[in-house]
């Protein structure tokens, strides 16, 4: 009997040895990042480059604009940063298929009288914070292999709008009327978007953009209020002031190339 128990107790603690072992292993993964050798590419870096944008959603006037990108990378995930961009205005096919019309009728005068209302972006630009969620590597065909980044962007945005009108005989009016296309100034409101990075070098990347900025506008610088209501009930004169402004969104897709600094790059153990 006693010899029974002996043998018992032997062969529990030979069972139990090896529990004890496996519950004393580590990992040898435990405590290390979740990607070895990384380059911080965006960590405590500025970003600056040149930026294009071009409009998506004015139905008289487009603006292709030109400016500069400058942002500062707080971490891998934060950043604080602003564009600025000059505009270049150019008839979108609704003002061509409307000047075909017009001069069709022999009303070339009445049209250029028109189109001097016709507001352009002179400015657009923004400052942001951004957030940086997602990034990685893509493969094209398994020999060249770029670092990428997802981004989304929300903060102040900004725009100078300008017609080619002085006073309202340059828009056709007559002497009664009070004609001010209310569309020009310095306009303000908020500004969102997203964007994707491609690092082509560790200092390099192309930029792909798209953003929204709203403010109030009268792009064709139309009498939307017909002057006969609001503020001034029993005006029986064309009347076109701020009342025929409307908040509403200006959609721009743009591409910007970035140069980032201090070139070179801190790599994670």
């Amino acid at each position: 009997m006693t010899r029974r128990l002996l043998h018992t107790a032997l062969l529990l603690v030979l069972g139990l040895l090896p529990l004890s072992a496996s519950a004393k292993r580590v990992s040898p993964l435990e405590g290390q990042p979740a990607v070895r050798h990384k380059h911080e590419l965006r960590s405590g870096r500025f970003e600056i480059g040149p930026a294009f944008s071009i409009s998506m959603n004015r139905y008289v006037r487009h603006a292709f604009t030109v400016g500069a990108k400058l942002e500062y990378h707080i971490n891998d995930y934060f950043s604080v940063g602003a564009n600025m961009e000059y505009g270049i205005g150019f008839d979108t096919s609704i003002t061509g298929e409307l000047e075909r019309e017009y001069v069709k009728g022999n009303a070339q005068a009445q049209w250029e009288q028109m189109r001097k209302r016709f507001a352009d972006i002179q400015l657009q630009g923004d400052v942001r914070f951004a957030f940086t969620p997602m990034s990685g590597k893509v493969a094209l065909f398994g020999k060249l292999f770029w670092a990428y980044d997802f981004y989304v962007f929300a903060g102040l945005g900004m725009a100078m709008t300008k017609n080619k009108g002085d006073n309202s005989a340059d828009f056709g009016a007559s002497a009664d009327d009070d004609i001010n296309a209310a569309n020009e100034g310095f306009r303000l409101g908020p500004a969102f978007g997203l964007g994707v990075h491609f690092y082509f070098l560790n200092w390099f990347s192309m930029g792909l953009e798209i953003k929204d900025l709203l403010f109030a506008d009268n792009e064709s610088g139309g009498d939307f209020t017909r002057g006969l209501e609001g503020r001034e009930p029993g005006l029986n004169k064309i009347l076109i002031d701020g009342d025929d402004k409307k908040f509403s969104n200006h959609v721009f897709v743009g591409v910007n190339f970035t140069f980032f600094f201090p070139y070179r790059v801190v790599q994670s153990r």
